[in-house]
């Protein structure tokens, strides 16, 4: 299956169950005002600077943080981290946009390196 991002880098086209990977009905309540508008849920995998890889029930595929959601997050532990789940709008030509964090089950974090007032999410909800 080739999915709903004929253009965007994927790493793996393989459909997949988000259920393998934590996606509960919970979340899945927690998504669903999103829904409606055409946006995915998605699993962070991994995340670099400005960029993340993304698991949704197409495949892998990359993504970045909206402008909206960036200028709205009021410290770092706002943006996303490995293990949470996020809102994606898909770009057939382009990366993904996470335009919403999930609420967290459950995180693991420390303090940022050089700000000991900042906390960095190094992990989230790590319990599924």
């Amino acid at each position: 299956m080739t999915g709903f991002l004929p253009g965007a880098i994927r790493y793996n086209v393989t459909t997949m169950e988000l259920e393998r990977i934590g996606w509960t009905s919970a979340r899945a309540e927690a998504f669903a005002p999103h829904a409606a508008a055409g946006l995915v849920p998605a699993r962070v995998s991994l995340e670099h600077t400005h960029i993340y890889r993304v698991l949704t029930a197409e495949g892998e595929l990359l993504a970045r943080v909206a402008g909206r959601l960036r200028h709205q997050a009021a410290s770092r532990s706002d943006f996303p981290a490995v293990g949470d789940w996020v809102v994606v709008e898909p770009a057939p030509q382009s990366d993904a946009r996470i335009v919403a964090v999930l609420p967290r089950r459950s995180r693991f974090s420390r303090r940022a390196a050089g700000d000991p007032a900042e906390e960095q999410i190094v992990a989230a909800n790590i319990d599924t």
